[in-house]
């Protein structure tokens, strides 16, 4: 990784290795030891974050040091949230109408897109979802389906916990159930499919004849309380379903 570094490195491409922020350490202590040598290549380590100041002076500042290090064909030794955040910083800045700051971090950030060359190490940690950078902004929005998306979840994990003794009971080869404390769901191994069936089955029965409020059934009669039933259960549901469902719940679908 030095020397592919060392070689990218030239006063046509700026060379940035990205490493995770735990292997910070480690990398720049290889670095020194293989590459501390080379007369004139300089190797340094720019830190950004969301709480580093943004003035006009200091992003200047910020971007001549990285034309020096190109000049000079040195590296720059980073970690992907520090890339990420002169990124979202200047959009923010954008967002937050300081215009003067905006417009010089995003014309700095579009040079380094055009001049940077950048080496990933452990790649599969951080292009990871986990790994990115996100800068919350403005007023905080409700998810889409909140509360119920929630509360529909944690009441279905409810009904499960209530089935599963019993199922264990009525099917004791094809469910494994290992208890742990009483505020922890069981740790539950669904080995056959007759019991996974059941538990569908009994669950059904819990949302249809209203032992849950996890629906509103209102006065939905004995053929809508059936197609609820289809709705729910089944994969692949006909249009004539689907039509009265969407009667019992105008508005819904």
């Amino acid at each position: 990784m030095p020397m592919v570094a060392a070689v990218l490195a030239n006063v046509a491409m700026l060379n940035r290795l990205l490493v995770p922020k735990a292997l910070l350490s480690q990398a720049a202590q290889i670095f020194q030891a293989w590459l501390g040598g080379l007369l004139g290549r300089e190797i340094i380590h720019v830190p950004f974050s969301r709480r580093t100041r943004t003035t006009v002076s200091l992003i200047k500042d910020y971007h001549e040091l990285h034309r020096e290090i190109l000049d000079t064909s040195g590296i720059i030794l980073g970690i992907p949230e520090h890339v990420l955040s002169i990124k979202l910083s200047g959009l923010q800045r954008l967002a937050d109408s300081k215009l003067a700051e905006a417009v010089c971090m995003i014309e700095s950030q579009k040079w380094m897109d055009e001049v940077c060359s950048d080496v990933l190490d452990e790649c599969d940690f951080t292009l990871a979802v986990k790994a990115q950078l996100i800068y919350p902004g403005g007023a905080q929005l409700a998810v889409d389906g909140h509360p119920y998306r929630w509360e529909v979840a944690m009441t279905l994990l409810g009904l499960v916990a209530h089935h599963l003794m019993d199922l264990a009971r009525d099917y004791p080869q094809s469910i494994d159930i290992l208890k742990r404390n009483s505020t922890g769901f069981p740790v539950t191994h669904i080995l056959r499919q007759d019991v996974e069936e059941a538990l569908i089955s009994r669950i059904l029965d819990d949302i249809c004849k209203r032992r849950t409020s996890i629906l509103p059934l209102g006065e939905c009669g004995g053929r809508g309380g059936e197609a609820i039933k289809i709705f729910i259960s089944q994969e692949r549901i006909e249009k004539p379903i689907v039509k009265q469902i969407a009667s019992l719940f105008p508005g819904v679908l």
